[in-house]
């Protein structure tokens, strides 16, 4: 019995570990891109 809630608790950690680590990137990959198209969109919005 003891040992099924270890395992359980060092699984869920691990997720937890995992999404905190996952998270910032794929928000500051989404923000990056986001920046590219409205510079993109600003400078067409120039040559206009």
């Amino acid at each position: 019995m003891s040992s099924a809630y270890v395992a359980a608790s060092f699984a869920v950690t691990a997720v937890i570990l995992a999404w905190d680590y996952l998270a910032p990137r794929l928000k500051f990959q989404r923000v990056r891109r986001a920046i590219r198209l409205r510079a993109r969109r600003n400078e067409a919005k120039r040559k206009s």
